[in-house]
């Protein structure tokens, strides 16, 4: 059976006109054997990485030990190269929730992750946290992870930045979930909104960015318009003023019917219940039976973040649930989870960071320790569970749950559970 990813296994794979797009359609759009028990047998998700333990992604905590983890250029990767605030594509087994504990889990079988953009920074802005990345507005927020920098202050005008981020693509900005200063790029990278096509002039742009695609073949570029998402690859340095197209690619990978999906991003294109989109993806969610948390179907609209999750109809998600997504939120701020343990229902756990594993090394003086790779903080507001700050220790397995410091760059517990 053909996977969602072996269509896109890597974005340079160009769609080049309608005959194309049919194949791929056919090879990527039938139905998914239930095994007989009408629930999907089969799972895809879209979104940023909140957790570690399992690879954590909109609440699902899906297994990682026997998954295949490729970068966007579609090289095979170790799964230690996953990181907090990565935005991935996983393709798994059917999700499953125990019903004591009100977990999502699954088998995740492939893991793809791609970063929004890779370049310099041309500008930024603390006081409205912003920054202004190959022409593209991104924002910051609580939830943005750092790394290789303490937060966008920390930031200026020429360093190398790895971006991973949510497009809005009604306003052709970024938000932010993990920035990482890096040394060196071989070439620049992009994923955003195409406007300005001038066919004659062989040019286009992406935000501020206005690009040359002429020395590219023709036989190698996919076909660009107006309005299309495309991720582009660049030479590091511009011509006339113009950033030159190394490659192209337009379009994601495909989400396949009759799979339990679920999806984070910004609503764009809004028309009402039954018509918008998540990250480029059409949902309907108008459905009678469409659950709403943490607000209601009247608050959506085009730039609220969201996930939803649902079954790929006709290549349309079908609601069951959207969740809107509350910046920063903690489990200090309570949930409603219908097991009355606010600490396990993954899915009720908007934006709450999670690691799983054993305490690395232990300052107790700081109050800090590392734990999956991120250094967790905790003071007085800690809430202890199982155990108590005395058997904190190196090789201790916990279970952290917390939001970012303020920079960005490490995870202040919350909770700290033991023996999970």
């Amino acid at each position: 059976m053909m996977s969602l990813f072996d269509c896109v296994r890597s974005p340079w794979r160009l769609l080049a006109g309608a005959v194309v797009a049919a194949v791929v359609a056919a090879g990527c759009g039938g139905g998914v054997d239930s095994g007989g028990t009408g629930a999907p047998a089969q799972s895809q998700s879209s979104g940023p990485i909140s957790g570690f333990g399992s690879v954590i992604v909109n609440g699902v905590r899906y297994d990682d030990a026997a998954a295949a983890v490729f970068d966007d250029d579609g090289v095979a990767q170790p799964r230690s190269a996953l990181a907090l605030g990565m935005t991935v594509d996983i393709e798994a087994g059917a999700i499953t929730r125990d019903a004591a504990t009100g977990v999502a889990s699954a088998v995740a079988t492939r893991i793809q992750f791609g970063s929004a953009i890779r370049g310099p920074v041309e500008a930024v802005n603390p006081a409205a946290s912003t920054l202004t990345v190959l022409g593209q507005t991104v924002r910051v927020d609580a939830d943005t992870v750092f790394a290789g920098v303490t937060g966008v202050a920390s930031l200026s005008a020429g360093m190398l930045v790895d971006v991973h981020a949510l497009l809005d693509t009604g306003s052709d900005t970024y938000v932010a979930t993990r920035i990482r200063r890096v040394d060196t790029l071989a070439d620049y990278r992009l994923r955003g909104i195409v406007s300005a096509l001038d066919l004659v002039a062989k040019t286009f742009e992406i935000g501020g960015a206005r690009i040359a695609y002429t020395g590219v073949p023709p036989q190698d570029l996919p076909q660009l318009a107006n309005g299309a998402v495309a991720r582009v690859k660049l030479q590091t340095v511009q011509q006339a003023g113009l950033w030159v197209l190394l490659q192209a690619a337009i379009g994601q990978p495909e989400l396949r019917d009759d799979v339990e999906t679920e999806v984070e991003g910004l609503i764009a294109e809004f028309a009402s219940l039954a018509s918008f989109k998540v990250d480029g993806r059409l949902v309907d969610a108008s459905g009678v039976d469409v659950e709403f948390k943490h607000g209601t179907a009247s608050q959506l609209a085009n730039g609220l973040r969201v996930e939803v999750e649902g079954v790929v109809q006709d290549g349309v998600i079908v609601a069951r649930k959207v969740k809107i997504k509350q910046t920063g939120r903690s489990d200090d701020e309570g949930d409603d989870d219908d097991d009355g343990d606010d600490d396990d229902a993954d899915d009720d756990n908007d934006k709450r960071f999670t690691l799983r594993g054993a305490v690395e090394s232990l300052n107790l003086t700081q109050r800090t320790f590392a734990l999956r790779g991120t250094t967790v903080v905790f003071d007085d507001t800690t809430r202890f569970s199982a155990g108590t700050v005395a058997d904190l220790v190196a090789g201790a397995d916990i279970e952290v749950k917390g939001v970012l410091t303020p920079d960005g760059t490490q995870l202040r517990a919350t909770r700290i559970k033991f023996g999970k």
